[in-house]
């Protein structure tokens, strides 16, 4: 992942999942940190439209991907691939020993 500037990314293109881990194509708007943006995105529900067409969504101070522990509610670039700690139904497997020494705690 290389860091983000505002004078070579603002206005690139990007991949943006949302809280349930939907991706959308996103636009990046504003650079707030190495690796924190805001973007814009189409909504997709259809019926939630303004004068202008498609009614458009905006999200805030989002992280990127690799930093980010929770399934949704971060950007990669174009092409980039998902971290496997947000793909939903991912878990970290756990080793024999790790398992059997949180049973003999309880």
């Amino acid at each position: 992942m290389t860091e983000v500037t505002r004078e070579e990314h603002r206005g690139a293109a990007v991949d943006f999942y949302d809280a349930r881990g939907r991706r959308y194509d996103a636009l990046i708007t504003e650079v707030w940190g190495p690796q924190c943006v805001n973007v814009v995105y189409v909504n997709d529900v259809e019926g939630q439209r303004d004068n202008y067409g498609q009614k458009l969504l905006r999200a805030t101070s989002i992280m990127h991907g690799s930093l980010h522990q929770a399934h949704g509610y971060f950007w990669l670039s174009k092409g980039e691939p998902r971290p496997k700690h947000t793909m939903p139904g991912y878990y970290e497997p756990r080793s024999k020993e790790a398992i059997e020494a949180d049973s003999s705690l309880a």
